[in-house]
């Protein structure tokens, strides 16, 4: 949940400290905290591999969908070269919507922070622009962002990173205290690409064949 973390090592096998003094010890440990990775900075003290802004803020709402004919069992996409929407099913009421822009970095971190340090005036913040830059857009787009609650909004800046070199476990002091990374942890990619449940499958697959190698005796 984005503690901060020690790990050390014991008889038990790999040991996990948070912050707030609990700990928990395991045979092996799974890094796939996301793109600011707590697992990554313990296992990597140097980084090989910093983050790269890619120039975008996204941002990401569920909205309520009944109304809108558009969104009934079906995806869509509009774009005016500069922003773009995209839009699919959420449940049976609601639709997911993603939005993004070209933003410089410093105003992308602001936008999506807002006013309030992270508090709920940031989706309020990051829906006025949004109507700033769609202002004028095909029906319903107008409609679709004044209804979604701002409790249901959130928004980052867009980052990728090399991905790292194939390696199978990091040691944590001793050989049998096996660690490694999974997901945006190791291989931070473009949400453009849509490959990251594909990515997460293949590492689940990964970590399986690799566990099964290592902990099975």
């Amino acid at each position: 949940q984005g503690r901060e973390a020690k790990a050390g090592d014991e008889a038990a096998g790999v040991v996990i400290e948070l912050a707030d003094g609990r700990t928990f010890a395991a045979s092996a440990v799974v890094g796939c905290d996301g793109v600011y990775s707590v697992a990554r900075r313990l296992l990597l003290p140097v980084e090989p591999a910093p983050l790269q802004y890619l120039g975008f803020l996204v941002v990401l709402a569920i909205f309520p969908s009944a109304s809108f004919p558009l969104c009934r069992e079906r995806a869509f996409q509009m774009s005016d070269g500069k922003t773009r929407i995209f839009a699919m099913p959420f449940d049976e009421t609601h639709s997911m919507l993603q939005l993004s822009w070209a933003e410089e970095e410093p105003r992308a971190r602001q936008l999506a922070k807002g006013p309030d340090a992270g508090g709920p005036e940031a989706g309020r913040a990051l829906l006025d622009e949004a109507l700033v830059r769609c202002a004028g857009w095909a029906h319903p787009i107008e409609d679709i962002l004044r209804t979604t609650p701002t409790s249901l909004v959130s928004g980052y800046p867009a980052y990728d990173r090399p991905p790292l070199p194939a390696q199978e476990t990091v040691p944590l002091g001793r050989a049998d205290a096996l660690a490694t990374l999974a997901g945006d942890a190791a291989h931070s990619m473009s949400p453009f690409k849509g490959q990251g449940a594909n990515q997460a499958l293949l590492d689940g697959l990964c970590l399986a064949e690799s566990l099964s190698r290592h902990l099975v005796p």
